[in-house]
């Protein structure tokens, strides 16, 4: 799993915004709010390079396990020239030296997705600040 310190900070602190949402939004002043809007679109910007290293590292995983299975296949293809039902022989020893990379591959497409629903959840809950201000101003 990708852990660094960085993403662990932003991760914990948008968290944490998420989480003053729900009080601040029955019974917070238009002040309130803003600065939680606020507070979450910076926590939001110093969390997209995080986002985008995530991303990279599993295009990166990808890469990798590809470039495997095909030497591996291409490796096991000769091999078995001769055989019989060599397609499925070839397929399956190729994956199964591959299975790390295959590994590390699902570790990283895991840590990718779970950071790109956090900023999809956190552009959702800032879209409902953002109403509900206009509604607390309008009424004012």
């Amino acid at each position: 799993k990708f852990m660094n310190t960085e993403y662990s900070k932003w991760l914990g602190e948008i968290s944490k915004l998420v989480g003053t949402y729900k009080p601040i939004r029955e019974t917070g002043s238009p002040a309130e709010i803003q600065e939680l809007r606020d507070s979450l679109s910076e926590a939001l910007f110093y969390f997209g390079p995080v986002q985008a290293q995530l991303r990279a590292n599993a295009e990166r995983a990808e890469a990798e396990y590809k470039s495997c299975l095909k030497e591996k296949t291409l490796y096991w293809k000769e091999k078995f020239s001769s055989k019989r039902g060599t397609a499925d022989m070839v397929e399956a020893q190729a994956v199964l030296e591959c299975k790390e990379l295959q590994d590390d591959l699902i570790s990283a497409n895991e840590d990718f997705y779970l950071a790109k629903s956090l900023l999809e959840r956190s552009d959702q809950i800032l879209n409902s600040i953002s109403s509900r201000l206009k509604l607390v101003t309008k009424h004012e």
